[in-house]
């Protein structure tokens, strides 16, 4: 499984100008420059089998150059095994991830949603695997590219 990788594109044809919060007076270097797009960098072009965490996503999703659909919240244990559910654990589950880059839309089906399974595999755990410890939390998902 390869590490997918990107870079976020400045459109440097019109700076953004800066202040000096203090003075009010312009700040020499303009930057940061307005978004421009999103470009993968991976040789070869995006990758057939990757990962992406929550964060890398909600970012995407929050600046626009990343959505998702078919999304669904799934709620699991996360107490001790004598009160599994004293706490919860909300996983956010999507059928797909679709980057927006300045070469097209790119997107992947999720193959592994993020959530809490038995330690072995990919199965939910039994109140054995619970009492025992287990189990593991997984807050990412793994994409297979589209054709």
């Amino acid at each position: 499984m390869e590490v997918l990788r990107v870079r976020k594109l400045a459109d440097r044809s019109v700076p953004v100008a800066r202040f000096d919060p203090t003075t009010g007076e312009p700040l020499p270097d303009p930057e940061p420059y307005a978004f421009a797009g999103l470009r993968i960098e991976n040789e070869g072009g995006a990758p057939a089998e990757t990962t992406m965490g929550f964060a890398f996503i909600d970012r995407g999703i929050a600046e626009g150059w990343l959505s998702v659909a078919g999304e669904t919240v799934v709620h699991r244990p996360g107490g001790p095994a004598d009160n599994k559910w004293a706490l919860t654990h909300t996983f956010r589950q999507f059928d797909t991830v679709t980057l927006h880059t300045v070469d097209g839309d790119v997107t992947y089906t999720v193959v592994h949603q993020a959530g809490k399974y038995a330690l072995e595999g990919y199965d939910e755990p039994t109140d054995e695997q619970y009492a025992a410890g287990e189990t593991r939390v997984d807050w990412f998902v793994t994409l297979e590219l589209e054709a």
